[in-house]
């Protein structure tokens, strides 16, 4: 099983919301959204291969078979509505999942993405100085842990991972028949309002714009902002599946 999600069982919740991390990330970032969303909402949060747990298995570079293999799981899985959430590169797994899966999710929200089809630096081809420093840049990564050889090169290997998976990605348009939200930071020097609004020349349907407080990981700093504006959302648009409660 590709995807070893962090799940906090909610077995009356009539819905499920997939979380996608971004890159460098782990399911563990999304480890308290489950005290903190409505007891209507099932989080599950996506482990990718290469850290945490699955450390020992090899990390994906390709956005396509990473999408496949977590759409497989979801396919296999879904005894219940959903919706999915991807942060920064996870918004682009998320978007390339939707195109695999089997249900029609109820909503797809998409944080602090950068739209896949903006031309993009060649990251992974990097030497591991250059690496590094554009690490540091991004932030995401305790600098600290840079220090330790053994860490840092365990932390450019993932990052090198990662990064050809966002650079190699070709994303094609789909026309979604879910509600798709573009979520951005109002002070993201990374993906600025007019790039974030760029996906919607991907995602053909209701696309609607969201601006939170905050930089590129408002998830941390506006945690709060984020997850009252998607329960919200996820309580107009499951109420066919049953009462979500917003409390």
């Amino acid at each position: 099983m590709l995807s070893t999600p962090l799940r906090h069982p909610k077995p009356q919740a009539p819905l499920r919301l997939y979380c996608f991390p971004y890159a460098g990330g782990n399911a563990q970032i999304f480890s308290s959204w489950h005290n903190l969303t409505s007891s209507s909402i099932e989080v599950v949060a996506v482990q990718y291969p290469g850290r945490s747990e699955r450390f020992m298995e090899p990390p994906i570079d390709n956005c396509t078979a990473m999408a496949k293999a977590i759409a497989a799981d979801i396919n296999a899985g879904a005894d219940k509505p959903f919706a999915l959430l991807g942060y920064s590169m996870g918004g682009a797994i998320a978007y390339e999942t939707l195109r695999y899966l089997d249900q029609t999710p109820l909503a797809l929200f998409l944080c602090a993405s950068r739209p896949p089809q903006i031309n993009r630096k060649q990251r992974h081809v990097y030497d591991d100085a250059q690496l590094v420093e554009e690490i540091k840049t991004l932030g995401g990564i305790d600098e600290r842990l840079l220090q330790d050889p053994e860490m840092r090169a365990l932390i450019i290997a993932m990052m090198r991972a990662d990064f050809k998976l966002l650079d190699t990605y070709h994303a094609q348009p789909q026309d979604l028949t879910c509600p798709t939200h573009i979520i951005y930071g109002a002070n993201d020097p990374h993906v600025p309002s007019h790039t974030a609004k760029r996906w919607g020349e991907l995602c053909q349907g209701n696309v609607f714009y969201h601006e939170v407080n905050g930089e590129h990981f408002f998830m941390r700093s506006h945690r709060d902002e984020l997850l009252n504006y998607i329960t919200q959302h996820l309580a107009t648009v499951s109420e066919h599946f049953g009462k979500v409660s917003i409390a």
